[in-house]
């Protein structure tokens, strides 16, 4: 996943996607990055204001993972100069030069058209052409607001993963239902 949260005595440690905007906030914060572990070490006394402001920035606390999966259709084309396209906290594409390409972030399929680089070479750009279909996997439930506040693109929900997860774990529990029962059978 691309927010997780563990506490390790008296500190929390955070991972995710990189986003320049929790970068910012984790140092307003007072948080220390972790270049080993690769996550964000907090206090965690100040677990509170740490979860405020992943909710914010990626739609989950780093605890509820519940996550579905969105198709986007391009209304407006999209640019950022000299980086990635962000929506709801995840990098959609990314792009390192004008003549580079751009690459798909984590978890981001295209099914029509794709991301491209532009610009010039000084001030290249990351694009994505209106007409642009792309799907986001695993969006964290919380985050569907954040396409909300976007008026270049229209999105569907197309798969909620928690049911999926739900049907599974109905699965087990009537297979472990199954399995008690036979070892009771067995033992008598």
């Amino acid at each position: 996943m691309f927010v997780s949260i563990k506490t390790i005595k008296n500190t929390i440690h955070v991972k995710t996607q990189y986003n320049p905007e929790f970068t910012e906030a984790a140092k307003q914060i007072g948080g220390v990055f972790d270049f080993d572990e690769k996550s964000w070490i907090f206090d965690s006394k100040i677990t509170d204001i740490v979860t405020t402001e992943l909710l914010r920035i990626f739609g989950t606390d780093g605890y509820n993972q519940s996550c579905v999966d969105v198709e986007v259709t391009v209304k407006k084309t999209m640019k950022s100069e000299l980086g990635p396209i962000y929506l709801a906290g995840r990098i959609i594409a990314q792009a390192k030069a004008r003549d580079g390409g751009a690459r798909n972030g984590e978890k981001i399929t295209f099914t029509k058209k794709s991301a491209n680089s532009g610009g010039s070479t000084k001030y290249w750009t990351t694009e994505i052409e209106e007409g642009a279909v792309f799907r986001i996997l695993d969006l964290y439930n919380g985050a569907v607001k954040f396409l909300d506040e976007c008026d270049a693109i229209e999105y569907k929900i197309i798969r909620n993963v928690t049911d999926d997860k739900s049907i599974e774990l109905a699965k087990l529990k009537a297979e472990l239902q199954r399995i008690t029962a036979r070892i009771a059978e067995l033992e008598s």
